[in-house]
């Protein structure tokens, strides 16, 4: 029984595949596909007796238990069919690189954990919007605008601080990549300052409650 579990059907990406580890792979898509079940009979009926518990933060709870639980699965497939090594060289290759020491150098690994670092991220904004909104409509001294502006000003900081948090797990040099677009910033700036002047004094207007929402 043993050799026939160790038996060599073919190779992948230079790893042996045999009947063991492919049992293996099987047993570990059932048990994501059962926690997948799990986990949404949790969410959508053990929470939903919670007060704060909505259709739309249910749904963000799942989607991001559900990512970190799909995670975790393609990475114990990775290891059951013990491609550790080819996954390495993967993530290790380079699709930008400089000559200098300081030069832009970015990997696969890099730009994989930037972009689902920024998905989490996205997903953990949104049911965070959703728990501030109803904090905010719950008080009386804040109409529509301060609303409105409140919100946004938050959305905006926590997209910023998720941008930062991403690039810094993806081992991006901030300080190199601000210092070699600068004058493409500076450009940029000049471009865009009336549009910045009209942004940032349409929030004025709105906290300061001068105009409300709707008024022409």
């Amino acid at each position: 029984m043993r050799e026939l579990l160790s038996y060599q059907l073919f190779e992948m990406l230079g790893s042996p595949i045999t009947p063991g580890r492919l049992i293996l792979v099987v047993i570990l898509v059932l048990i994501i596909r059962i926690g997948l079940k799990f986990l949404k009979a949790f969410v959508f009926k053990t929470l939903k007796q919670r007060k704060w518990f909505d259709d739309e933060r249910g749904l963000l709870v799942y989607r991001i238990a559900r990512a970190i639980l799909i995670l975790i699965g393609v990475l114990g497939v990775i290891y059951a069919l013990d491609l550790g090594h080819s996954w390495q060289r993967f993530l290790d290759f380079e699709l930008i690189s400089a000559k200098s020491e300081d030069g832009l150098r970015i990997e696969v690994r890099m730009v994989l954990t930037f972009l689902l670092v920024l998905f989490l991220a996205h997903l953990i904004i949104r049911l965070l919007m959703s728990l501030v909104s109803r904090s905010l409509e719950a008080n009386p001294k804040l109409d529509n605008g301060q609303r409105f502006t409140v919100k946004k000003l938050i959305k905006y900081g926590a997209y910023v601080i998720a941008f930062i948090i991403a690039a810094n797990s993806a081992g991006v040099n901030l300080n190199a990549l601000l210092v070699g677009s600068a004058a493409l910033l500076v450009g940029v700036g000049l471009g865009m300052q009336h549009l910045f002047d009209d942004f940032i004094s349409g929030f004025v207007l709105l906290f300061e409650g001068t105009f409300q929402v709707g008024d022409v």
